[in-house]
């Protein structure tokens, strides 16, 4: 599949449901933190729904449990349910601000959505 998808790269990630593959060529270009590599939204929840309420104090829950979750928590406020995770190199502080990043995007990118991914860099 990697052949398939990323044919005559230099570096890639492939992120399939469950797991993930980085790869890279020693001393190719790389990312710089917290780059949005992916995103997924679906469709909107429709306004006034309380939804957007919901999801941000979800968000807020997962930013305060990632603190002690290290590097990975998942949470359910009020049917939201939330989950983040970082790599194993990164370090507890720089995990809480990639998922506070994360949480920022997904707010502004995603908006009503009732769904999303982010990932980052």
């Amino acid at each position: 599949m990697l052949n398939s998808l990323c044919e005559n790269t230099i570096s890639g990630r492939i992120q399939l449901s469950g797991c993930y593959i980085p790869y890279e060529q020693n001393g190719s270009p790389q990312v710089s933190s917290f780059d949005l590599l992916h995103k997924t939204c679906s469709a909107t929840q429709a306004e006034g729904s309380g939804y957007e309420e919901r999801r941000d104090a979800a968000f807020a829950a997962l930013k305060k449990g990632m603190v002690s979750g290290y590097g990975f928590y998942t949470t359910i406020y009020e049917s939201v349910y939330v989950l983040g995770q970082c790599e194993g190199d990164l370090s507890i502080g720089d995990c809480g601000e990639c998922v506070k990043s994360a949480v920022q995007i997904a707010q502004v990118e995603c908006r009503n959505s009732s769904s999303g991914q982010i990932y980052l860099h």
